[in-house]
């Protein structure tokens, strides 16, 4: 998809969306410019209609960044972002185009990547570069001067997807960028920012080698928005002591800093906390079960770990847990045969506590489950984001998403799921 920005009279159209982009993930992908006159005024994002010949039509194209309608949007905007509902065929991806409108010369735009909407994992939100300066104090439509069709047979035709209007000067003052706190959790930092405008932020963090004491780093997107934000960001296989530090850029590709925090990264092992069955079809709490997941590519000593639910803790026995093998941390009691419940996976290593799970068994009602060295340090949770004391959740699990590495909610299913206990 491209954008091209054309001389000409404003639409003038106002759209009836307000909604903000988020994620914008570096990922490049190639488009062609095109240029068309203003369309009807039409909301896409809220119309779903039914087409010539049955072809059904959804509504699926709208302004994210700036938010249709936003007034004092700065003149020299780096980007523009447009929501979508879903993938595009390749088709539409090679022929799209995207045209914005309004007194002023004409402004050439390239895409720059697309990612998920923070908002909505359905939808899909895509950064495209503005090049030059729009004209100040000026109201820009855009419209889609041809048919898109995703990859689902749907249809998005010609039509009005937004408008703003821009400031009548540049901004040229850098975001004021500010970390709140960095706080280890598991193998993850939680980071909280603030930021004095919408901009995107990344966090980077930078140590030594151990090794060659040469500096190594890796960055990771937070989000685009303003005021507030929060990110876990993990950190991978650096260790030692990290310098974590912040940047944002705004909407006019200013960029600000914050200054470094640094922090000593804890050696953990590569264990996870991947299913957790709190509500078994057989009776409670003898079959419950906890999963842990070796996500690395060596053995893990789980001699002495702490496992540990709101109320208690138990010490696991001693094992060790093959690279990428999964084990289950069940009470004493636990009947691997018994029916109702779905079996463990033959071979799975199963390691036998207390007679129950934590202090008491594990509670159906948004109970925490944790593992934790000897030290107490945590390797890896789960924070009770689910209730699953609902008739509809006995004999059903919570479930790690895959590839999932930092513990907050995202990282988890919310809707009921079949056991798989050392399965999957």
């Amino acid at each position: 998809m491209s954008f091209s920005v054309a001389a000409g009279d404003s639409c003038g159209h106002a759209d009836q969306s307000a909604r903000r982009a988020s994620l914008i993930a570096a990922l490049y992908v190639a488009g062609l410019g095109g240029v068309a006159g203003c369309a009807p005024d039409t909301d896409l994002w809220a119309q779903s209609r039914t087409g010539e010949g049955g072809n059904q039509e959804q509504a699926g194209v709208a302004l994210a960044s700036p938010s249709p309608n936003e007034t004092e949007v700065p003149p020299n905007l780096a980007r523009v972002v447009l929501r979508l509902p879903s993938a595009l065929t390749e088709t539409s991806l090679a022929s799209a185009s995207v045209v914005l409108r309004a007194t002023g010369p004409e402004v050439s735009t390239h895409p720059l990547g697309v990612a998920p909407c923070a908002e909505s994992a359905a939808t899909s939100c895509w950064s495209l570069s503005v090049d030059s300066p729009l004209a100040g104090g000026a109201t820009y439509a855009a419209t889609l001067p041809t048919p898109l069709t995703f990859a689902d047979g749907t249809r998005v035709m010609t039509s009005h997807i937004g408008s703003f209007t821009t400031a009548s000067v540049p901004d040229d003052v850098p975001p004021v960028v500010s970390q709140q706190a960095v706080e280890l959790t598991g193998a993850c930092l939680h980071v909280s920012l603030s930021l004095s405008e919408p901009a995107v932020a990344t966090v980077s963090l930078t140590s030594a080698d151990p090794n060659t004491g040469d500096p190594q780093s890796l960055a990771w997107p937070v989000g685009d928005g303003t005021g507030a934000l929060d990110a876990l960001v993990p950190f991978a296989n650096l260790t030692g002591v990290v310098a974590v530090q912040a940047r944002a850029r705004d909407r006019a590709g200013n960029e600000g800093t914050s200054s470094a925090t640094l922090l000593t990264l804890p050696t953990l092992p590569t264990v996870t906390v991947s299913e957790i069955l709190s509500n078994p079809a057989g009776p409670e709490p003898v079959q419950e079960f906890v999963e842990l997941h070796n996500v690395g590519e060596d053995p893990v000593d789980l001699t002495g770990l702490l496992l540990e639910d709101g109320k208690g803790r138990d010490v696991l026995p001693t094992a060790s847990l093959a690279a990428g093998a999964f084990a289950l941390i069940v009470p004493s009691g636990f009947d691997d045969t018994a029916p109702g419940d779905v079996a463990p996976r033959p071979g799975t290593q199963i390691l036998r506590v207390d007679t129950r799970l934590g202090g008491d068994g594990l509670s159906n009602d948004r109970d925490v489950v944790r593992l934790r060295l000897p030290d107490g340090t945590l390797v890896s949770s789960y924070d009770g984001f689910t209730s699953t004391s609902a008739s509809s959740w006995n004999g059903r699990s919570l479930h790690r998403r895959p590839g999932s590495v930092c513990d907050g909610a995202a990282s988890w299913s919310t809707l009921p799921g079949l056991p798989t206990p050392g399965w999957e």
